[in-house]
């Protein structure tokens, strides 16, 4: 008779079922160097991080007072900011070079050439131009990432498709290799290059734009539980593909968000009780959400896999401060064929939980200010959940839920790296 599995070894053998396809896709050339593309640039992505805390401490708009909680730090303020804006926010823009320089290796082709074109193309299809002396920068950050992706690939599918049919000039070969390189890489690049600016200036397709309307579907936010779960199934589903979900859906739930605390500060101010406010403040689950990476930092921290015991305490302080931005690019999380699952379940599962707790009166979500999101949480949901206490039990029943659903799922993940670690030693 045939042994029964428990639970945890059902789970495990789903997750290595689903594995086998994802890994394939990850696989694919062009998906593994965005994958790989993403996490070289975990060192900035960490140190943008560390800036952005120095910001947060450094103002006033941690405290929601006139006193930082730095205040020394204060004159530097605007400086500190800048090394963020540097990295964290040019993370679209360092892609099309990352991601570029991954896939060149791949396909074997120019490496210099294929770099500079991923560049262009990227600038290209994520501007329009300079406008009043002004070249603008918005598409350069996490909302470009997918721009980047397709810039990369595209321009260097293209570059390659010409190099193997020999459509290029030839030079003699007396001529350096560096300016061989050149006129070889001049016709694909041409060609490449016009038409993605045909494409974005003369047709003014905005590619950035188009992308996300395809993806960020327009729905009227409310304060229910359904929308909740879809709020959380969308986010999860954007960032696992390396999509910033925040700013895909953030259009939609700011718009909301700010007419709600606009209302709630108009009840206030003609003096309505907190607890009596019309709205429950949705913005303010961000601390309760943020809980659902924690046991993977746990987890990471007590591995017996090297590289992850390394790569923890570099994310750990970071996450205090709710910015998981290097464990989605340096574990990495999105694109990941063993924690994709699982992080789209506890997304949901704790958009719903958080969201019933509202519903029912169970915590108080009366609030008449927005709270920063890189506030550490313990202090964020204080002042979000207006000083409810209890809004801590329902972090411990998330946190508890999270690591049960997380934990067969990052043992299967942790085996297959704790095997590529013992090949690369053997090696």
């Amino acid at each position: 008779m045939k042994e029964k599995k428990d639970l945890s070894e059902q789970i495990e053998s789903f997750t290595n079922k689903i594995a086998k396809p994802l890994s394939k896709f990850a696989a694919i050339p062009g998906v593994a160097a965005a994958i790989e593309g993403i996490s070289a640039n975990m060192n900035l992505i960490i140190i943008g991080g560390v800036f952005m805390i120095l910001y947060v401490l450094s103002s006033a708009y941690a405290t929601g007072t006139e006193n930082a909680i730095l205040p020394f730090l204060t004159p530097y303020g605007s400086n500190v900011s800048q090394v963020n804006s540097f990295t964290l926010g040019m993370i679209g823009l360092l892609a099309s070079i990352s991601i570029a320089s991954k896939y060149a290796e791949k396909v074997k082709v120019d490496h210099t050439t294929s770099v500079v074109l991923s560049f262009v193309v990227f600038m290209i299809l994520s501007n329009w131009g300079v406008v009043d002396g002004t070249l603008s920068t918005a598409n350069f950050g996490s909302k470009g990432l997918i721009v980047a992706m397709f810039s990369s690939v595209l321009s260097i599918k293209v570059y390659k498709w010409f190099i193997d049919r020999k459509i290029t000039i030839k030079l003699p070969a007396s001529v350096p290799p560096a300016i061989a390189n050149s006129f070889i890489a001049l016709i694909p690049s041409f060609v490449i290059i016009t038409f993605c600016w045909i494409l974005r200036n003369l047709m003014n397709i905005d590619i950035v734009s188009v992308i996300y309307g395809l993806l960020g579907p327009v729905f009227d936010a409310s304060e229910t539980v359904p929308f909740a779960g879809l709020e959380g199934l969308l986010y999860s589903l954007f960032w696992s593909v390396g999509i910033h979900g925040g700013n895909m859906i953030s259009p939609i739930t700011q718009a909301v968000t700010n007419t709600f605390l606009s209302e709630n500060a108009a009840a206030l101010a003609s003096g309505v009780s907190l607890t009596a406010l019309p709205h429950w403040y949705n913005g303010a689950r961000v601390g309760v959400t943020f809980i659902n990476y924690w046991p993977l930092l746990i987890f990471m921290a007590f591995s017996k896999c090297k590289e992850f015991k390394v790569m923890a305490p570099a994310m750990i302080i970071p996450a205090c401060f709710n910015i998981t931005e290097p464990l989605f690019f340096g574990l990495p999380l999105i694109l990941n064929p063993f924690l994709m699952i699982p992080y789209i379940i506890t997304q949901v599962m704790t958009h719903l939980i958080f969201a019933v707790s509202a519903a029912s009166g169970f915590i108080a979500t009366k609030v008449a200010i927005s709270v920063p999101w890189a506030l550490p949480f313990p202090l964020q949901q204080l002042i979000g959940f207006s000083g409810d206490m209890k809004i801590f039990l329902v972090d411990i029943l998330v946190l508890a839920l999270c690591t049960l659903i997380w934990y067969p799922f990052w043992k299967a993940f942790e085996k297959k790296e704790l095997e590529k670690e013992a090949l690369l030693e053997i090696q």
